[in-house]
């Protein structure tokens, strides 16, 4: 069977142009087919129809902007988006990016999923990237050996990955539980014709 590769939405505040890098990686990954850059508006209602377009999706934020303010606290700005995403995709298939960190170690992640409740319910996973963790990010094609990224950086590719992997078993399992339903009303049909054929055979 072919491999399952996802569409990897992006939906942020920010411009594109803001995380072009991310968009790079990404499509230098052979675990994603395409990247969707999706602009949230005031009205984050609007981003409705674009978040079934996507298998997969990241919810951008840069610390440039000042806060981390993504949810949960005074001023929020991704609340009711984030909550979106999951209702659509499933926490699952959404996790939390937030770039231009000066500190990206696990002690600021348990801090932010413990101030921010909300991204570690909504979502699977929330990734720290630091500037120099992004700057240093290897770009390459898919047919070509790409050295491995930073720690964080890679983590977003093999949770892509992962999910991939999910959906591929669950398309697997569907497709088994269609061959055996097809092959009991194959059984189901010759035992009728064999009956058939014994109530000939005695008249």
């Amino acid at each position: 069977m072919s491999q399952i590769k996802a569409v990897v939405g992006i939906f942020s505040h920010e411009d594109q142009s803001t995380y072009e890098w991310l968009i790079r990686f990404l499509l230098s990954s052979s675990a994603v087919k395409d990247v969707r850059p999706v602009y949230i508006p005031r009205d984050s209602w609007n981003i409705r129809h674009e978040i079934p377009q996507c298998t997969f999706a990241i919810l951008y934020h840069t610390k440039n902007r000042g806060r981390l303010n993504i949810t949960d606290v005074t001023d929020s700005l991704y609340d009711r988006e984030l909550e979106l995403l999951h209702q659509i995709l499933k926490r699952n298939n959404v996790i939390v990016v937030i770039d231009d960190m000066d500190d990206s170690s696990d002690v600021m992640k348990t801090q932010i999923l413990r101030s921010q409740p909300s991204i570690g319910r909504w979502a699977q996973d929330v990734i720290l990237v630091g500037s120099q963790e992004k700057e240093s990010v290897p770009i390459c094609n898919n047919s070509q050996k790409c050295p491995r990224s930073g720690e964080n950086v890679q983590q977003i590719t093999n949770l892509v990955k992962a999910q991939n992997r999910r959906r591929l078993r669950k398309k697997l399992c569907k497709n088994i539980s269609i061959i055996i339903l097809i092959l009991l009303i194959i059984i189901l049909v010759i035992a009728l014709l064999v009956r058939f054929l014994h109530i000939l055979i005695k008249h």
